[in-house]
């Protein structure tokens, strides 16, 4: 959707309840220079890539919903983002690299 836009600035806004596929959905984006909603859609099953490479996001980490299945590489390279690990939810089933490359340190209660 914003795929590569370097020149987005801003928090990243709310999703409405309906957003089922976030693939790359803010790739490189590294404009990107605001803070997450405290939650991501409750519909999202894919976020591949959704926010690789954002490395001026700042904050905590957004509350991940029950329905993500696919979360590999969601938040890799986002280098500003601090804080713990959300719970993961038991839906997912791919999350290979989800926080390669940021300042996220594991929760040890997930």
């Amino acid at each position: 959707m914003f795929y590569g836009l370097s020149n987005l600035t801003g928090n990243v806004p709310e999703f409405g309840s309906k957003l089922t596929d976030g693939r790359e959905m803010f790739y490189s984006c590294s404009g990107l220079n605001g803070t997450f909603p405290p939650k991501l859609s409750d519909s999202l099953t894919n976020g591949y890539e959704m926010f690789y490479g954002c490395s001026n996001l700042t904050g905590n980490v957004p509350e991940l919903p029950d329905s993500l299945e696919n979360g590999q590489k969601m938040f890799s390279g986002c280098s500003g983002l601090t804080g713990t690990t959300p719970t993961m939810p038991s839906s997912l089933t791919s999350y290979a690299g989800m926080f390669y490359n940021t300042q996220v340190t594991n929760n040890e209660s997930t």
